[in-house]
């Protein structure tokens, strides 16, 4: 499955298998998005390898991001966050 893509926007890959909205990742999920509010994007994905639950998702969208999960991270992909790193 290959997201569909935004002319600008934020991702974050991260390669839980699951995630729970526990207090302690509720914590630092709020943190992470929070610090991209002033970033002037049409979009905001936060890409799972893995699954989240319906709370995780709903909480992440009520913040303002799109949950993408069972990513598959292909070549070009990678090549992606690498550039972005890169800039």
């Amino acid at each position: 499955m290959e997201p569909d893509r935004h002319p600008v926007q934020d991702q974050i890959s991260r390669p839980q298998c699951y995630a729970f909205w526990t207090e302690d990742l509720a914590a630092a999920v709020t943190k992470m998005a929070n610090s991209f509010k002033e970033r002037d994007v049409s979009g905001r994905e936060f890409w799972l390898r893995g699954s989240a639950s319906e709370q995780f998702e709903d909480e992440l969208n009520r913040l303002g991001w799109k949950v993408r999960q069972q990513i598959q991270l292909t070549e070009e992909i990678k090549k992606q966050f690498t550039n972005a790193a890169d800039s």
